[in-house]
């Protein structure tokens, strides 16, 4: 119970990839067919696919990292209970 707002933290921010990744795909789709060249139009779907992937790895990547950082700080605290026990302090 000791990382609650961190892991709620790190879950939004996985709820927000997936929802930046949608919004920027649906968005660049829609400016892209109301282009008036083909090449330009694939050209904005294509950079709204990239966008849309880095942003959302960017995203994905922050919240693992946090969500590693909580279990290394456990298996620190856990490490250093038996540590204890097994030295008898």
């Amino acid at each position: 119970m000791k990382h609650r707002l961190p892991r709620f933290c790190a879950y939004s921010l996985l709820i927000l990839a997936a929802l930046a990744f949608c919004a920027i795909l649906i968005v660049s789709i829609i400016i892209g067919l109301n282009m008036t060249s083909a090449v330009v139009s694939v050209i904005v779907i294509f950079a709204g696919f990239i966008l849309a992937a880095i942003s959302a790895t960017i995203l994905m990547a922050v919240a693992q990292i946090l969500l590693v950082f909580m279990r290394v700080e456990t298996e620190l605290v856990g490490i250093a209970v038996a540590m204890k026990l097994k030295t008898g302090d």
